[in-house]
Parts: C-alpha cells; structure tokens; sequence
C-alpha cells in the first residue's frame, strides 16, 4: 500500500504540480505586462494540450538535478543552469527537452553567481515564512519573489534574443509598457 501510494503520489507531482509550476510562471510572465492577467493562466498547459510534454522536461530536469547533487557543487552549479527551464517552457512549450536545456544553459552562462547572490538576499523572506507558519509567503513573498524571477527571465531572455530568435517566439511578452 504504501509503495502504491508513493506511485501515485509521484505521479500526481510529475503530471500535476510540475506543469502547474509552468503556469505560474506563465502568469508572472504576462502579469509583468497585462495588468489584467486572468488566474487561470495555472492551467495554461493543460490548455494548450502541451502538459505531458512539459512533464517529460521538467521529470528529466529533476532527474538530473538529484545525480548531480550526489557531487555537491556540480548540484548548486546546475540548480542555477537549469533554473530558466520551466520560464523556457511557458514561453515556448513546444520546445524539445535537448533545445530547452541548452538554452537554458546559455542564458544562465556567466549569471550563476547572480542568481546565487539574488537568492542569499531572499534568505530573509524565506526565514520569515518559516517563523510565521508560510503565511507570509502566502501573501506577500512567494509573489515577490516569482515577479523578481520573472523579470529575470526577461532580461536573460533579451540577452539572448538574438541568438535564439526562433526559440523566444512569444510576442506577449515583447512589449515594453503595461498594459490594463
């Protein structure tokens, strides 16, 4: 019963929880510019019919980050290379495993330490979500830090964007002013 359980659980993580993860960070993405950015944007993979798909990435992605933590700094190293991936894919679902990590792997190239330092100076919030049972994240700084994160997808995104012109192919996200 209980491996049984554990499978079913595993499960319901893989095809649920991780491509949800895609959705909220498709939502924080289109929320940085459309002001009126529906909720449902969670779902957005399961809308465009892609989760499975997404699933295998974000499965494989996992995978490779508990081999490599087996060697300890390779494990913080890929954290960091692979972080851009689930951003890569509510950009882009279609994107094959192979491109997604590559072009996560060149879009975090030279910007690790950056992202290492962005997360020290979150330690705070994540601090205070433990002493207040997570309800500050609830309210306040899983926000705050999702809409930090998108931004720097964004700003890799431009860095890149001429390379990779026909990976960053979503125009909603090209525009420079908010939008009601």
């Amino acid at each position: 019963i209980i491996i049984t359980g554990n499978i079913i659980l595993l499960i319901f993580t893989i095809l649920c929880l991780k491509t949800l993860e895609v959705g909220k960070k498709r939502y924080f993405l289109e929320k940085r510019k459309y002001l009126d950015t529906k909720i449902d944007k969670l779902l957005y993979t399961y809308k465009i019919k892609r989760n499975l798909h997404i699933a295998y990435i974000l499965f494989i992605k996992n995978i490779y980050e508990i081999l490599w933590s087996l060697t300890i700094i390779g494990g913080i190293i890929k954290h960091y290379e692979y972080k851009m991936i689930p951003y890569i894919l509510a950009e882009n679902p279609s994107i094959t495993k192979k491109e997604a990590f590559k072009l996560s792997k060149e879009m975090t190239n030279n910007n690790k330490w950056n992202l290492f330092k962005i997360d020290i100076s979150m330690l705070g919030w994540s601090i205070l979500k433990t002493l207040t049972i997570n309800l500050s994240g609830i309210f306040y700084s899983d926000i705050y830090i999702e809409a930090i994160y998108a931004e720097i997808y964004i700003n890799l995104r431009n860095e890149n964007i001429e390379k990779n012109k026909d990976k960053f192919n979503d125009k909603y996200l090209d525009i420079e002013e908010a939008v009601e």
